[in-house]
């Protein structure tokens, strides 16, 4: 029959078109947030990675001081931005597992855009004080991963 000779009366049609209104302004300003939720997303210069919170003090306490939130992080630790020098940094936990969990997570976290980032991997290599002097580099010939392994002596 269509809406001639229907039971909806003339008020219902401006009902609709109020609804189709409704739907645009709401598809509109789904679009307007979609488009300012992709301004808001950080682009940093520079990820630093630190495996434990004795590496990740140092960083925290002289360059990241805001801290996000990072439920999804394998060590707990929210992560730390620096927004006037785009510097990201995270704790991942020990172990390969952990470390592989924690940068995962970053990668799908949508608040980030690390296409363009720069890694710096911060880390301790344990050295005796009387073969090598602070802030030396080793190379080593062989690599043992432990992963989560606890030894007991």
């Amino acid at each position: 029959k269509g809406l001639v000779g229907s039971a909806m009366a003339p008020s219902s049609l401006t009902s609709m078109s109020g609804l189709r209104w409704f739907v645009a302004a709401l598809l509109l300003g789904w679009a307007s947030v979609a488009g300012a939720s992709y301004q808001d997303v950080l682009r940093p210069d520079v990820v630093v990675v630190t495996t434990f919170d004795g590496e990740w003090r140092h960083w925290r306490e002289r360059l990241l001081h805001l801290e996000l939130p990072f439920p999804a992080g394998a060590s707990g630790f929210p992560l730390g931005w620096n927004a006037e020098l785009r510097v990201l940094g995270l704790v991942t936990g020990m172990g390969s597992k952990n470390a592989a969990m924690s940068i995962t997570a970053l990668g799908h976290d949508s608040r980030f855009d690390l296409r363009e980032a720069h890694w710096l991997l911060a880390g301790i290599g344990g050295f005796d004080p009387r073969h090598a002097s602070l802030g030396s580099a080793a190379f080593a010939g062989f690599l043992v991963g432990g992963n989560m392994a606890r030894f007991v002596g």
